[in-house]
C-alpha cells in the first residue's frame, strides 16, 4: 500500500482486506482453523496509515471518475437541447431525458448488497457517500448554470422544442432529487453507521 496501485489493484486489495475474516477466506470451514487459539480480530493486514492511504487513493480515483461522469452527462443533455426532436415522453406524458438515469448510474453501481461498496466494507462506504454528495452538489451547480444559459438564450429567441426541453429539465431535476434521496435513505436504513 506504500506504492501507488492502479484502480483494479486498489479495489482488489481493499476487498480482500474487508473480506479476510469472512467465510470465503480465513473463516472457511474447509481450512479447519481453530480460531479459539487465534485472536483474528486483532490481525491487521495493513497498518492504519497504510489502509488510510490506500482508501484515499481509491476514493480520489472515484472522485475523478464522478467528476468526469457528471460533466459528460451535462454535455450530453446540453447537446440534446439543440435537437430538432422533442425530448422523450414517459407513459404519463411527462417530458424527460436520459439524464435522470445517467447521472445516478455511478451510485447505482456502488450501493446495495453485493455491489462495490458492500464488497469494500464500511470504512470505504462511510467515506464514499460524503464524496458522492459533494460531487453531486458540484454537478447540480454546473447543471443549473447550463439551464440558466439555455433559458436565457431560448426565451429571447425561441427555437422548436425549447419549451419542451425546459419542461424535461424540470422533470429531470424532480426525478433525480427523489431518486437520490430514496437511494441514500435505503442505504442508511441498511447501514446506519454511514
Amino acid at each position: 500500500a506504500d506504492k501507488l496501485l492502479d484502480e483494479v489493484e486498489s479495489f482488489q486489495l481493499l476487498g480482500w482486506i474487508n473480506n479476510y475474516h469472512g467465510s470465503e477466506f480465513m473463516g472457511s470451514l474447509e481450512l479447519g482453523i481453530n480460531f479459539s487459539k487465534i485472536d483474528v480480530d486483532n490481525v491487521q493486514l495493513l497498518t492504519s496509515e497504510q489502509f488510510d492511504k490506500l482508501a484515499h487513493q481509491y476514493l480520489e480515483r472515484q472522485r475523478s471518475k464522478l467528476q468526469s461522469w457528471f460533466y459528460n452527462c451535462i454535455m450530453k443533455d446540453v447537446e440534446d437541447w439543440q435537437s430538432d426532436q422533442k425530448p422523450q415522453c414517459d407513459g404519463l406524458c411527462k417530458y424527460n431525458s436520459s439524464l435522470s438515469i445517467d447521472v445516478l448510474k455511478p451510485l447505482t453501481e456502488m450501493i446495495g448488497n453485493d455491489k462495490v461498496l458492500y464488497h469494500l466494507g464500511e470504512k470505504i462506504r462511510e467515506k464514499y457517500f460524503p464524496l458522492f454528495l459533494e460531487e453531486f452538489g458540484e454537478f447540480q451547480n454546473a447543471y443549473t448554470k447550463e439551464l440558466k444559459n439555455y433559458k436565457e438564450k431560448y426565451i429571447k429567441s425561441p427555437v422548436p422544442n425549447s419549451l419542451e426541453y425546459l419542461i424535461a429539465n424540470c422533470n429531470n431535476c424532480i426525478k433525480i432529487k427523489a431518486d437520490v434521496e430514496d437511494m441514500i435513505k435505503k442505504e442508511l436504513d441498511n447501514s446506519p453507521s454511514i
